[in-house]
């Protein structure tokens, strides 16, 4: 778009030459054509725009690449203090390879933030109840690839799938309770993936209730070995989906007791398979996913009003408090009327 541009630019500029040499030699020079005629003024306004655009999506993409440096290195140290005297010192090389890497990423991200005008990134882990950051594609050196994106309206926003086709959006959570539907937990990200969510949202739940849960319900989109053994530290049963199933058709049932040898993935399959496991993930049905239900098509939500990933995460939280406000109120309204009765 920029070479296009560019181009056309350069043509208009050759007429517009064309055209102040015709009315210098009619007007005098210099009565007439001392402005850029408009058509020319629209394409330098969009041409500014992309390319402040692509310095921004350099920024963060260096951003990315700088953190994904920076983790490493933090491994490479971790590994190379807790290795054996034999290995320790070929560790320790791969250590400072790694650091050198980091600083270079690092100075890189820090050039880019200044050349698109922006506030230095911030690089540092997030905490554990922290929802993670879009992570854009990338080479290795931060650049961007051929096919990342920007959007010029809400530059926070990321492409994700819903409903089967791709929209400009964010990623919304919630975590409900088994009793009255009520949302313990929210949280917005600009990453599509839900599985680097789970953990964030565990810690949030703990948080706000106080409470460990006795059990973790989840899709697929949530499973990995890691957030098992995470829900298991924690103190919470977890039953999370290993793979999609078919609309309709739960996972076969399977009796008897899971053999010892079967890794972690696999357990949780034979888990869910099993009859209290079955009944256990089909409350999942009438716990979280009415809620969602209920809020877009019940209460109309299905596009966000604010743009940026901060009014956004407001925005959802007030869509979830007036959604336990109503589960309040017909609560006690029942109450009320079972005393009556």
């Amino acid at each position: 778009a920029e070479a296009q541009l560019q181009k056309e630019i350069e043509e208009l500029m050759r007429q517009a030459e064309d055209v102040d040499a015709k009315e210098d030699s009619t007007y005098g020079k210099g009565k007439r054509g001392s402005d850029l005629p408009e058509e020319l003024q629209r394409r330098e306004e969009r041409l500014e725009k992309i390319r402040q655009a692509r310095l921004e999506l350099e920024a963060e993409t260096a951003a990315v690449a700088a953190r994904e440096r920076l983790q490493k290195a933090a491994e490479a140290d971790a590994a190379a203090q807790n290795a054996s005297e034999e290995d320790r010192q070929k560790l320790n090389n791969k250590a400072d390879r790694d650091r050198e890497k980091e600083e270079v990423a690092t100075e890189l991200a820090m050039e880019k933030a200044e050349l698109a005008d922006l506030e230095p990134p911030d690089l540092e882990p997030l905490e554990s109840d922290q929802l993670p950051r879009r992570g854009l594609a990338h080479q290795a050196d931060g650049t961007p690839t051929a096919k990342t994106q920007r959007n010029f309206t809400d530059p926070e926003s990321h492409i994700m799938k819903g409903n089967g086709e791709m929209v400009q959006g964010y990623n919304c959570q919630a975590v409900v309770d088994g009793d009255h539907q009520v949302i313990v937990a929210v949280g917005v990200s600009n990453q599509a993936p839900d599985v680097e969510h789970l953990e964030p949202m565990l810690e949030r739940t703990i948080a706000n209730t106080g409470a460990i849960p006795k059990t973790f319900i989840a899709d697929a989109g949530y499973w990995s070995e890691d957030n098992a053994e995470l829900c298991t530290e924690a103190q919470t049963d977890p039953h999370i989906a290993t793979g999609r199933q078919k609309h309709g058709q739960p996972p076969p049932s399977t009796k008897g007791r899971i053999p010892k040898d079967l890794g972690p993935k696999e357990r949780m399959a034979r888990k869910l398979r099993t009859k209290k496991g079955r009944e256990i993930y089909a409350k999942r049905k009438t716990i979280p996913e009415p809620v969602f239900g209920q809020t877009k098509e019940g209460r109309g939500l299905r596009r966000f009003l604010m743009r940026g990933l901060e009014k956004v995460n407001g925005e959802w939280t007030l869509w979830s408090t007036t959604h336990n406000i109503l589960k309040l109120f017909r609560f006690q309204r029942k109450q009320a009327a079972g005393a009556m009765g």
